[in-house]
């Protein structure tokens, strides 16, 4: 089975043959600056038959493979066949911990230019979009 997300055909797995039934599908979102800071923010699908757990997002300037903006240890969960935001501000040259989730960013990002948003989730599955930064 193949699907399009955001830009890219990936080969996809049927929730039923998927990890443990996890399936994802950003639907839509932006990436934006915001006061010396990156704000990231997406509509997620769980098209699988359990519970999602989205753990990291990772933000790349388009054709670089070093990410710009890391959050990690995200607490969130997208319910089976539910459609959940994830909103996301994200210091530019400081680290952001609160408990176990961390927030970087290198550097901003600029206006006009493409980015690739990277969720990863805890099952190790990757899901990717592109967005030009507003």
């Amino acid at each position: 089975m193949w699907f399009w997300i955001g830009g890219f055909v990936s080969k996809g797995l049927s929730p039923a043959s998927g990890v443990g039934g996890e399936l994802l599908k950003i639907e839509g979102g932006y990436v934006r600056p915001v006061d010396g800071a990156v704000k990231v923010f997406l509509w997620v699908r769980n098209l699988g038959g359990e519970a999602s757990l989205p753990r990291t997002v990772y933000v790349f300037k388009e054709g670089s493979s070093s990410p710009v903006c890391i959050a990690n240890g995200l607490p969130w969960s997208v319910e089976p066949r539910g459609l959940e935001y994830l909103d996301l501000w994200m210091p530019v040259g400081w680290e952001l911990a609160i408990g176990d989730t961390s927030l970087y960013c290198s550097e901003g990002v600029v206006p006009g230019a493409t980015y690739v948003i990277k969720v990863v989730t805890a099952r190790g599955l990757e899901y990717s979009s592109v967005f030009t930064a507003g």
